[in-house]
């Protein structure tokens, strides 16, 4: 955790002048702590918000450098922002809502990598939310959540979601 801890200090100084380096820190730390704390959701509370702490650090001031690292990289990045918020813990639920929310926030300044991304992850993103929304347990987020999805369904309503979210082969003429 202390580790986790030290490079978001240090990205947190260096700020932008970090973006190169952002690889390498998630290369380095990434894959081990995922190892950690995807086993269950009960393990290693301090190292789980180090992390989560780490992520929006980095999405904070080196956003570009997410974006460097290999696509199954990100994919696991994506995956645990999702189970952050998926977390029973308050306190790692909201850090994991804050964060994706700030992460599409910038996406939406990056319109070069925005539909690519959308194209991806954005039914994921939709589904995951309303599973917490619909979950009892997580209803201390409720705000959070909600905006979230307001975030998500303006992409569409407002047009900016170009990319189609289906096969197109299959349903030729929809739209989003």
């Amino acid at each position: 955790a202390e580790v986790l801890s030290l490079f978001a200090t240090i990205i947190d100084v260096l700020k932008e002048k970090m973006t190169a380096q952002v690889p390498r820190v998630l290369q380095a730390v990434l894959e081990c702590t995922l190892k950690m704390i995807a086993a269950n959701f009960l393990d290693f509370p301090e190292h789980r918000i180090a992390f989560f702490n780490l992520l929006r650090t980095i999405n904070s001031h080196c956003f570009q450098g997410i974006f460097q690292i290999p696509p199954q990289s990100q994919k696991n990045l994506v995956d645990s922002i999702v189970w952050a918020f998926q977390h029973r813990e308050p306190r790692v639920a909201s850090t994991g809502l804050q964060l994706i929310l700030e992460f599409l926030q910038n996406i939406d300044r990056t319109p070069q990598i925005a539909q690519a991304f959308y194209q991806s992850f954005y039914m994921k993103l939709v589904q995951e939310t309303f599973a917490v929304l619909t979950d009892r347990l997580h209803k201390s987020q409720f705000a959070l959540q909600c905006k979230v999805l307001r975030h998500l369904f303006m992409l569409v309503e407002t047009g900016k979601l170009a990319v189609p979210l289906w096969d197109k082969s299959l349903h030729p003429g929809m739209n989003n």
